[in-house]
């Protein structure tokens, strides 16, 4: 008998409608089903009611009920204008000047959160608890280490921007193990040289630790939208959580590559950078709202950049035209700096600079998604972009001396690559 078996049956639309889950012998039944736009409306498990979710005619979520992970009352959604969460049932949210999560209220206890640009979170304080949780990161970007109050209670090590190699929960060392191509680890070893199998659903939530026995050591269930209805060992703390994410249980977020994920209201907690020009008029939707049948792994689900861009066609000329000035082979030095650069400007100057940056970004995320392009090189690249868009907005020649001629020394990753950057 397997530890964990999963069966699934889909609508005309392919959408999942039942789940048939089987750990260690005992099986669940989970029933779904959707409103004509293709979001998740209600979800059953066992007969018994486990969300409900009712949607505006921008997407947002309107209302909801989850009894089993949230409260066993509905909650009423309210927006501002730029699709900024103000409150969910008694619930109040507040943004910076970067539209990321500042502040989370609720009866009179406030949880303040601390943001870089880059979507780094670098603190969180429960405010006049002596509750501070901080972060730091490595070169990339990804966590590095977790501290409660000044002592570290977390740390990772990390294979890719997604991959986790390895963790520490402050008293003890585990190291996942993964098969070829795969997006989430098979294994799990202790320092002690215990070894765990970890078992998934169908977007990658961790369902089943068990040992090399077959013996299950632990079981997480969740809603669809990622709370926890139940966690048969909580004490044994394994990082992997909901839909595969780094799943930090002190703050109820996810994190996935660029983004967190708040499984409380169930948003992402910083916008998507294009806004509406993405497909999605809630900017921090997670998925359309269909968490049963999609996940975002690296938290900036790219789409297709060039259906958004208007002018592309012209767009695309001005860049052909600053190649054939420099040709293809200036690559990583100064002619290639000014060819971002001068594009940009041109592009600027005539389409927009709205226009100019939404294809220059569209152009390093269609290199990093589909041809592997080096991270360090797309940063380069959009930083020259920038040059070249304040010069037109300045009326000016682009600047060589700030220009970036160069990637920054030192190993970067790719985090929308799928290659493999290490051996075991």
């Amino acid at each position: 008998m397997s530890v964990f078996e999963m069966r699934l049956k889909h609508d005309r639309d392919g959408r999942i409608v039942e789940k048939t889950e089987i750990v260690a012998g005992r099986t669940n039944v989970w029933k779904y089903a959707y409103d004509k736009a293709g979001r998740l409306f209600e979800a059953h498990l066992d007969n018994r009611l486990i969300c409900q979710c009712y949607y505006d005619r921008d997407g947002r979520r309107q209302r909801d009920y989850f009894p089993a992970t949230v409260v066993a009352s509905y909650r009423d959604y309210r927006y501002n204008l730029d699709n900024r969460l103000m409150s969910a049932g008694n619930n109040g949210f507040t943004h910076d000047e970067n539209g990321f999560r500042s502040i989370w209220s609720n009866g009179g206890t406030y949880h303040l959160y601390e943001y870089a640009p880059d979507y780094r979170l670098l603190k969180m304080e429960v405010e006049n608890q002596n509750r501070v949780y901080t972060f730091r990161h490595d070169e990339q970007g990804r966590r590095a280490v977790k501290y409660f109050n000044g002592q570290l209670v977390e740390a990772y090590q990390w294979l890719d921007f997604i991959r986790l190699g390895a963790f520490h929960d402050g008293r003890m060392g585990y190291e996942f193990g993964y098969g070829d191509g795969e997006r989430l680890p098979s294994a799990m070893r202790r320092e002690d040289g215990a070894v765990f199998t970890l078992h998934y659903d169908q977007v990658g939530s961790l369902r089943v630790v068990a040992d090399t026995d077959g013996d299950v050591i632990k079981e997480i269930l969740y809603d669809p939208f990622g709370g926890i209805i139940e966690d048969t060992n909580p004490g044994f703390r394994v990082p992997i959580g909901f839909a595969g994410g780094l799943h930090d249980r002190d703050l109820g977020f996810v994190r996935f590559g660029w983004r967190d994920y708040d499984t409380f209201t169930g948003r992402w907690t910083a916008p998507d950078p294009i806004g509406d020009r993405g497909g999605d008029p809630d900017w921090y939707g997670y998925c359309l709202d269909d968490p049963v049948n999609m996940a975002d792994p690296k938290g900036l689900a790219a789409g297709d950049w060039w259906d958004i861009v208007s002018n592309y066609k012209r767009a695309n000329e001005i860049a052909d035209e600053e190649v054939a000035k420099r040709g293809v082979g200036n690559h990583n030095n100064e002619g290639d700096a000014m060819r971002h650069a001068e594009w940009s400007k041109r592009m600027a100057e005539e389409l927009g600079g709205g226009t100019s940056w939404l294809f220059g970004v569209g152009h390093e995320i269609d290199g990093l998604i589909n041809s592997d392009q080096p991270w360090g090189e797309a940063m380069m690249d959009l930083h020259n972009n920038a040059e070249g868009r304040a010069a037109a907005r300045e009326k000016r020649p682009v600047d060589r001396s700030k220009l970036q001629k160069a990637p920054k020394k030192g190993f970067q990753v790719n985090p929308y690559s799928s290659k493999r950057y290490w051996s075991r």
